[in-house]
């Protein structure tokens, strides 16, 4: 039996892994908001919210992409599917810590650093306009979980559900 020389097998191993995996399930997520407002005519601003765990930046790199993540939207009319929008990463783009601590604990949550006990929550706002094409009663905005590559995740620290991690 013929040796596969250690140069091809170093260089079919990462290929291997780079064409199986296509995208990454993460565990950050505690809580997301998806709403629209009215802007003008058929133009609606559509917002998602999504609320990280500090905490998950050491595990997983899915926290350190929320700042530059653009979640994809889909657009139904009732049932139809009629087209899909990339949401756009506000201002301020590293996200705002809203942890619930005492003032005089902000500085030693999981945000400022990710091996201090004190769990932390960065929200992420992004948002697109968008023009239906016409009034209707049944126009849905849908968001599935994608994340520009990526499926956001529920993070683990949440245990009162026992379902899939996936947020859709």
């Amino acid at each position: 039996m013929k040796k596969i020389p250690a140069y091809v097998r170093y260089l079919i191993c990462p290929i291997a892994f780079l064409l199986i995996s296509s995208s990454s399930h993460a565990n950050h997520l505690v809580g997301m908001d998806l709403f629209y407002t009215y802007v003008s005519g058929n133009t609606y601003k559509i917002t998602l919210i999504a609320y990280g765990d500090c905490g998950s930046a050491s595990t997983t790199t899915a926290f350190s992409a929320l700042s530059t993540n653009s979640p994809q939207v889909h657009i139904y009319n009732g049932s139809t599917f009629i087209s899909s929008i990339n949401l756009i990463i506000q201002p301020p783009s590293a996200g705002v810590e809203i942890t619930p601590v005492c003032p005089a604990d902000i500085s030693l949550t999981q945000c400022t650093n990710p091996s201090y006990t004190i769990p932390g929550i960065k929200k992420f706002v992004y948002s697109a306009n968008y023009t239906l094409s016409g009034p209707s009663a049944a126009w849905r905005f849908l968001f599935t979980g994608q994340m520009t590559g990526s499926i956001a995740g529920r993070a683990l620290t949440i245990t009162n559900i026992s379902s899939s991690p996936d947020t859709w």
